[in-house]
């Protein structure tokens, strides 16, 4: 099968704006409970650290 550079062309804005759309639209929902999670590890780990820091 021979396509078109024209249908091609069109096909490539299809396909990248589906995996654009899935990428930055659904993940990062499918995302949001583990970097909740992330978010608040890391603030205690600061926390931590901070205590640390201030005894020393």
């Amino acid at each position: 099968m021979v396509v078109k550079a024209d249908e091609f062309l069109e096909i490539f804005k299809e396909e990248k704006w589906k995996r654009g759309n899935f990428t930055y639209k659904t993940i990062l929902q499918a995302n949001k409970e583990p970097a909740e999670d992330s978010l608040n590890n890391a603030k205690i780990f600061l926390s931590n650290i901070s205590k640390v820091i201030k005894k020393n």
